[in-house]
């Protein structure tokens, strides 16, 4: 706002019935006292900023400003220094008091106040006037270390910008695939995107064991892919990975205690041997409502090979466990979390038993009359390959005289997506005791056998979502 300053002078008047006089004049008068001296005219002042509009921006943002000034005898050749990682560009004199001008906020920049410096003739200095903020703030539960999983959620700051959650919904699983939010994490750390509204979203980070110690940059990117007016939403140096070394399991569990919700704990098994073994993993948690689960990664330690997440079957159990065939002294790492939040004790651990028995599967197994015939418990397939939708592999096994009341334990191993379907028959080889109708892996048992009697086992391609190129497995038989 300009002030218009007016000086009012005292203007003496004579009577308007005032009359002129004759004659000669009269002697002098005394000399009058001096009078006072007048105070200063207004209009004077110290030049100075008075205001920022807006006076808060966002990393990643480009700003357009405007600067109010008292008494500043600003120019388009006057320059504007917001700080380290701010841009100014176009400055622009709207008049001698206020000043225009676009930035460019850089996404590492410092966040919190800062001073705003304009240089003209002089140099007005407008301390803390300008705040850097985050477009979105994130807070992190879980075990953000080498070989660990962690959830992190980012909140909306920029009310201006809502996060794009156009996405497409999968019929089956009821998964939302966001299109428009893109993560972009270090080497080593894999971000996906669990669920997200319009003003939060929550990540699933999982790390693997080489992960990259130190902090890095976790960054959001909403809106249609390729576009140019997309938002970027950075967290700068938000990830902050601390080392962590396996924990070796042996013969006995190993005992450990989730203190805080979705924490995580990592762990090794390295076989003894390169004979081919059955290794049985387990994890037991003893906390009510937990969830007990544990990720399987192969020797790389990088969640890109994940063997599988294991869990209760019902996805709410103490319980949680799969089985191995490793033929080399290969290790596995084990990452123990519990999906539900839960907190408490728990154990972890890993047995190895040499197979009784072996066979390969052959042409010829795949009738009853070709069976292959096991000769001792625990036994393993090997060599399976489904190679049509008509395949099948037919196993025999006959119980023996103390077996009565024991149940026939199957379970596949092998390529994931390897659809099998596993039944356990009778005697006849059509009435069926147990089995699974299918899937990857296969974990069933039958009811309960009597003793010296002749069973088939079954491992035919699956109905429902078969595929040649993914028909190779591996079976365990077991009496327990």
């Amino acid at each position: 706002m300009m002030i218009r300053r007016i000086a009012l002078g005292v203007v003496g008047c004579l009577g308007a019935a005032a009359m002129a006089c004759s004659g000669s004049a009269g002697p002098a008068g005394p000399q009058g006292q001096p009078g006072t001296a007048g105070s200063a005219a207004p209009g004077g002042g110290t030049a100075s900023i008075s205001g920022i509009e807006p006076s808060t921006a966002f990393l990643a943002r480009q700003p357009h400003v405007t600067i109010s000034g008292y008494a500043t005898s600003w120019t388009d050749k006057t320059t504007i220094d917001f700080g380290a990682g701010i841009t100014v560009s176009n400055v622009h004199a709207a008049s001698p008091t206020a000043l225009v001008a676009d930035l460019v906020i850089d996404k590492a920049a410092a966040l919190g106040p800062r001073d705003v410096v304009v240089d003209d003739t002089t140099k007005e200095t407008y301390s803390q006037g300008f705040t850097v903020s985050a477009p979105a703030v994130m807070t992190l539960q879980g075990t953000l270390a080498q070989g660990g999983i962690a959830f992190a959620n980012l909140q909306l700051q920029d009310t201006s910008t809502p996060f794009d959650t156009t996405g497409s919904q999968d019929p089956l699983s009821g998964e939302i695939t966001y299109t428009n939010l893109a993560l972009t994490a270090p080497a080593g750390v894999t971000a996906s995107i669990n669920t997200a509204t319009s003003n939060s979203v929550q990540i699933l980070l999982t790390l693997d064991v080489d992960a990259v110690v130190g902090a890095a940059d976790l960054d959001l990117l909403s809106g249609p892919a390729g576009d140019t007016t997309d938002a970027l939403f950075p967290v700068a140096g938000g990830l902050t990975v601390t080392a962590q070394t396996a924990t070796a399991l042996g013969a006995t569990p190993v005992s450990g205690n989730v203190k805080a919700a979705y924490d995580s704990a990592l762990y090794s098994f390295a076989p003894a041997s390169a004979s081919l073994a059955i290794v049985d993993l387990t994890a037991n948690s003893a906390a009510s409502g937990a969830n007990a689960g544990f990720a399987l990664l192969p020797k790389s330690g990088h969640f890109a090979d994940l063997l599988g997440f294991y869990e209760a079957a019902d996805g709410a159990g103490t319980s949680a466990t799969t089985t191995l065939l490793p033929s080399s002294t290969d290790p596995y790492y084990l990452i123990y979390w519990d999906n539900s939040g839960t907190t408490g004790a728990y154990t972890i651990g890993a047995t190895s038993t040499a197979p009784a028995s072996t066979l390969a599967t052959t042409a010829a197994d795949a009738t009853i009359k070709g069976a292959l015939s096991v000769t001792a418990l625990p036994f393993v397939l090997t060599g399976g390959n489904l190679t049509s939708d008509t395949s099948i592999d037919w196993v025999k096994i006959t119980t023996g005289t103390g077996d009565a009341g024991k149940v026939i334990h199957v379970q596949t191993e092998g390529d994931p997506y390897t659809d099998v379907a596993v039944a356990i028959l009778e005697s006849d080889g059509t009435t069926a005791i147990g089995g699974d109708d299918e899937g990857a892996p296969i974990d069933t048992t039958s009811t309960a056998v009597t003793a010296s009697t002749t069973y088939y086992v079954t491992f035919a391609a699956g109905q429902l979502d078969f595929d040649p190129s993914d028909g190779t497995y591996s079976a365990i038989i077991r009496l327990e």
